[in-house]
């Protein structure tokens, strides 16, 4: 197995630049938004990821055996890392020896439309679990490391993986008479759901956001920007959740409340006097809210709170 390490600047969601952009990574950050802002965007299942290589080309030939008019690689293990912590990782990426570039229409979702390196196994690390340090080649932005940091992070990486559930979705027999009975189901789990959920618990002190029910039983990850609509690094994004009780969270979850950028509270019209009552809901409440948590209440309040 081989792996490419590639040094860029340090983000949260690497999705964008709308609220933030790289900050280390080389000298062109500092004036400029840097071409991996994007490296965790996910495009129809795949993921475009640009580093800065000298001279602009990988030497895939030297390090990964390819033919020297190959145009590209398959199979590498990608690690990205910023201020030498891994950020994320590619699995069974291919690896291109000049950058590429996008499709004009693909390109719109992005800041660039150039990319050297591509996966439809891409995963993003939360910014509060990001705990693995390495030690980088110097000031290059690719180096490849040896056997003993090859074997680290293959130990972290494959750690990380097994705590991803992935399986299909088992369907119930309806053919069967209607009886109480057990049977064995393979469901279709939420992949770093409990991570969200830790993510929450820390970032809301373990309260609801809105009542400060506290105990922890109780509490739920709530996505504010609905979990079908999300792509792979919004999912899983801190920035993208609230810590509610069951009462608010079905109520967030089905558009009668919303908030506004300051924080307030908006109640739908549709939830009538005694139900808002009896669960809790009252136009002086308020939540705290950040900037990078804007975009996801705006796509809240426009399709899902009911007006």
């Amino acid at each position: 197995m081989y792996y490419l390490y590639c040094n860029v600047g340090e983000m949260n969601s690497y999705d964008g630049c709308d609220n933030e952009k790289p900050s280390g990574g080389g000298a062109y950050n500092k004036d400029h938004i840097g071409h991996e802002v994007n490296n965790f965007t996910d495009i129809n299942g795949i993921c475009y990821g640009y580093v800065q290589s000298k001279g602009e080309t990988i030497d895939i030939s030297r390090h990964f055996g390819a033919g020297k008019k190959d145009d590209y690689v398959d199979g590498i293990t990608v690690i990205w890392f910023a201020k030498h912590k891994v950020v994320g990782f590619y699995r069974n990426a291919r690896v291109y020896r000049k950058v590429q570039h996008l499709d004009k229409e693909i390109a719109k979702r992005r800041v660039y439309d150039d990319y050297n390196i591509s996966s439809e196994n891409a995963q993003l690390i939360s910014p509060y679990e990001r705990d693995c340090i390495i030690v980088g080649n110097g000031q290059s932005n690719t180096w490849f490391g040896n056997a003993e940091m090859d074997a680290k992070l293959e130990e972290y990486i494959s750690s990380y993986e097994t705590q991803l559930v992935r399986a299909e979705a088992d369907i119930y027999d309806f053919d069967r008479p209607l009886e109480g009975f057990e049977k064995d189901a393979v469901v279709k789990t939420r992949v770093n759901q409990d991570r969200f959920r830790a993510l929450m618990l820390k970032r809301y002190e373990g309260k609801c956001c809105i009542c400060k029910v506290h105990s922890k039983e109780l509490l739920i990850a709530s996505h504010i920007k609905p979990w079908s609509q999300c792509n792979s690094s919004e999912k899983v994004s801190e920035f993208n959740g609230l810590l509610l009780c069951p009462n608010h969270d079905k109520l967030f979850d089905l558009g009668y409340i919303t908030f506004s950028d300051t924080g307030r509270i908006l109640i739908s019209n549709e939830l009538d006097e005694v139900d808002r009552v009896f669960l809790n809901v009252a136009p002086d409440m308020n939540v705290s809210i950040s900037e990078e948590m804007k975009p996801f209440l705006k796509y809240h309040r426009e399709s899902v709170f009911k007006g």
